[in-house]
């Protein structure tokens, strides 16, 4: 980092974060957070709480993704951050064509434990006999995958 001298160095991921914070050292360079997680699923104790925001409220900024994210870390972080919404862009939907319509629930993510598919798939399996013409999906990949396939396993409806 020294090195290169950048003007900004982003991290997204809390973790990453106190490794960018040992490359940095005491130099100058503007340190920037963007939590793309749930914190009230990743952080349970009052000492975790206590012990994340001591890490990280030094830092210049915080992007987050929703206002909820925000708030959960108390207004001196909030007064030093900014929220950008993850929408879909125009640009990368493609030309929208007339296709079969169908009854969907549908998710799309990372299989973690901080996007709580564990609790989407027991709603659903509970709403599933007034869905009786839908179908339920998800699509994405990650640690929780065999996981997921196994509590899918165990659901009346499949």
């Amino acid at each position: 980092m020294k090195e290169i001298s950048p003007d900004v160095v982003i991290s997204f991921s809390i973790d990453s974060a106190g490794r960018m914070r040992q490359a940095l050292g005491k130099t100058k360079i503007k340190q920037i957070l963007s939590v793309r997680s749930n914190p009230s699923v990743d952080y349970k104790s009052a000492e975790e709480i206590e012990k994340v925001i001591a890490q990280i409220k030094d830092y210049d900024g915080f992007v987050f993704q929703t206002d909820e994210q925000r708030d959960f870390f108390g207004k001196e972080i909030a007064a030093k951050s900014v929220v950008i919404l993850n929408p879909m862009a125009e640009e990368f939907m493609g030309e929208i064509t007339e296709v079969e319509k169908r009854k969907e629930v549908a998710t799309f993510g990372r299989l973690t434990k901080s996007k709580d598919h564990t609790t989407l798939l027991k709603a659903y399996d509970f709403a599933a006999e007034k869905l009786k013409d839908f179908i339920f999906s998800i699509y994405g990949d990650g640690e929780l995958r065999t996981e997921m396939e196994q509590i899918h396993k165990t659901l009346k409806h499949k």
